[in-house]
C-alpha cells in the first residue's frame, strides 16, 4: 500500500518568512488573550450571583449553541464571500459586545450575560470557519501541519496565559478590567487581519457571490456522504465534546466548592484553565515528536487519535475525584496531551482531504457538530448535577468511560480497515 507522509516545518521559519500568515497568527494571539480574560470573568460573574450547575451549563450552551444555529450559514459565507472581510466584520462588532458586559451590575441583569454571550459567539461562529478556510491560501502544503499545530499551540498558550491572568485580574482588580481587555483584543485582531491582502481571502471555485443557502448546504452534505473518510474526520472533535461540554461546569463547581482560591474561586478557576492550556499546547508538540519517531504516516496518526481519546477520558476520572488542586492541575495537563493532539490531527486531516471550494462548509459542519454535542453534554450534565444530585466525581467517571470507549472503538475500527485493505492488496496481487 502507498504510504502517505505528513510533513512538519519550523514554527519560526513559518512566522519569519510568511508575512500574511504571521498577521493571521498575531490576530489569533491578541483575540484569544482577551477571550480567556473574559471567560474567567463571565463564569465568576455568574457564580457571584448564585450560579447553580444548570445556570453554568446554560452559560456554556450560550457559548456553543450559536455555532449549531449559524454553523451551516457560516460555512456557506466562507465559501461564497471574502474570508478576510468576514473576519473583519466579526471582530469589529465584538468590540461593542465585549464592552456591553460592563452593564451587568446586579442579579437582575444576569439575563444580559446570556444574551451578550450568544451574540458574541454568534459572531465567533462566522469568524472561525473563515479563519480555518483561509489558512491554505496563506500557506504551502508542506507548512500546513505546522500552521495547524501553531494555531492549536497558540490557542492553548493563550488559554494558559489568559486564564491565569484573567483569574488574577478578576481577583485583584475586578471583572471590569477583563471585559475592557477583551474589547481591545478584538480591535487588535481586526487591525492584524486588515493587513492581509484582500485577494487572499477570496474563495476559489465560485464565480459569483449569490447566496443559495439550501443548495449549498445540500452540496456540502452530498460531499461528506460521498467521502466517508472525510466524514469520519469531522467527527473527531465532536466526539470529544461529549465530555468536554461539561468541563466548564465541572471546573467552576470544583473551583468554587472543593478548592476555592481567590475571590469566588476565580484564581483556582484560572489555574485549572491554565492546566488545560498547558496540556493542549504541549500535546501537539509531543504528538508531532512521536509521529516523527514512528513514521509520519496516516495510519500512525489514526492510532494517535484513538490513544488521545483514551488519555483524555482517563483525565476526567481522576481530576473530578481528587480533593487536591495540584493533583487536578497535573491530571488535566496530562489528559489534554491527548485532547490537544487530536484537535491538531483532525484539522490537518480535513485540510489535506477537502477541496478549497468545500472547505468552509466542511469546517462549519465540524464546528456545528462540535458545539451541538457540547451543548447537549453541558445541559445533561447540569441537569444530572442539580436535579438528580449526582456527585461530581460520579459524573466524571461516566464521562471518562465514554471517551475511553470511543478511543477503543476508534482503534478497533481502524485496525479492521487496515486488515481489509491488506487483504484486498494481497488478493489483487
Amino acid at each position: 500500500m502507498e504510504k502517505e507522509t505528513l510533513t512538519a516545518g519550523s514554527y519560526r521559519r513559518l512566522l519569519q518568512t510568511n508575512r500574511n500568515f504571521r498577521r493571521l497568527w498575531l490576530a489569533q494571539v491578541v483575540s484569544l488573550l482577551g477571550d480567556w480574560f473574559s471567560t474567567v470573568a463571565v463564569i465568576t460573574l455568574v457564580t457571584r450571583f448564585g450560579g447553580t450547575a444548570e445556570q453554568l451549563a446554560w452559560l456554556f450552551i450560550a457559548r456553543l449553541l450559536p455555532m449549531v444555529l449559524f454553523g451551516p450559514l457560516a460555512g456557506v459565507l466562507a465559501d461564497r464571500f471574502n474570508r478576510r472581510s468576514i473576519m473583519l466584520v466579526a471582530d469589529l462588532t465584538r468590540v461593542a459586545v465585549a464592552l456591553s458586559f460592563l452593564l451587568v451590575t446586579s442579579a437582575e441583569l444576569v439575563w444580559l450575560i446570556y444574551l451578550l454571550t450568544v451574540v458574541q459567539f454568534s459572531l465567533g461562529a462566522l469568524f472561525d470557519p473563515a479563519r480555518s478556510a483561509i489558512i491554505p491560501a496563506l500557506t504551502s502544503n508542506e507548512d500546513r501541519v505546522t500552521a495547524n499545530a501553531l494555531g492549536s499551540l497558540t490557542w492553548s498558550t493563550m488559554l494558559a496565559i489568559g486564564a491565569a491572568l484573567g483569574g488574577l485580574t478578576a481577583g485583584v482588580f475586578g471583572l471590569e478590567v477583563a471585559f475592557v481587555v477583551d474589547a481591545l483584543s478584538f480591535a487588535g485582531s481586526a487591525f492584524m487581519v486588515l493587513g492581509i491582502p484582500a485577494h487572499l481571502g477570496k474563495a476559489s471555485g465560485h464565480k459569483d457571490t449569490k447566496m443559495r443557502l439550501g443548495s449549498d448546504l445540500v452540496d456540502g452534505a452530498k460531499y461528506l456522504r460521498q467521502r466517508p473518510a472525510v466524514l469520519t474526520f469531522t467527527l473527531i472533535k465532536p466526539l470529544a465534546a461529549l465530555s468536554s461540554g461539561a468541563t466548564f461546569t465541572l471546573l467552576a463547581l470544583l473551583s468554587h466548592d472543593v478548592f476555592p482560591v481567590g475571590k469566588d474561586g476565580s484564581l483556582s478557576l484560572g489555574l485549572l484553565n491554565l492546566a488545560i492550556g498547558v496540556g493542549s499546547g504541549v500535546g501537539p508538540l509531543l504528538g508531532s515528536w512521536l509521529l516523527r519517531r514512528r513514521g509520519e504516516t496516516r495510519a500512525n496518526l489514526q492510532r494517535m487519535i484513538g490513544l488521545g481519546f483514551i488519555l483524555y477520558g482517563l483525565s476526567f476520572i481522576f481530576f473530578t475525584n481528587t480533593g487536591s488542586l495540584l493533583i487536578a492541575i497535573v491530571v488535566i495537563i496530562i489528559g489534554e496531551f491527548g485532547g490537544g493532539s487530536n484537535w491538531v490531527n483532525s484539522t490537518t486531516l480535513l485540510q489535506l482531504g477537502v477541496e478549497d471550494s468545500y472547505r468552509g462548509r466542511v469546517f462549519a459542519v465540524e464546528f456545528m457538530l462540535l458545539n451541538l454535542l457540547g451543548s447537549i453534554s453541558a445541559l445533561v450534565s447540569g441537569w444530572l448535577l442539580d436535579q438528580l444530585h449526582l456527585p461530581v466525581g460520579t459524573l466524571g467517571i461516566g464521562l471518562g468511560i465514554l471517551e475511553i470507549s470511543i478511543g477503543l472503538l476508534w482503534l478497533g475500527l481502524n485496525l479492521r480497515a487496515r486488515r481489509l485493505a491488506n487483504i484486498a492488496v494481497a488478493t489483487a496481487d
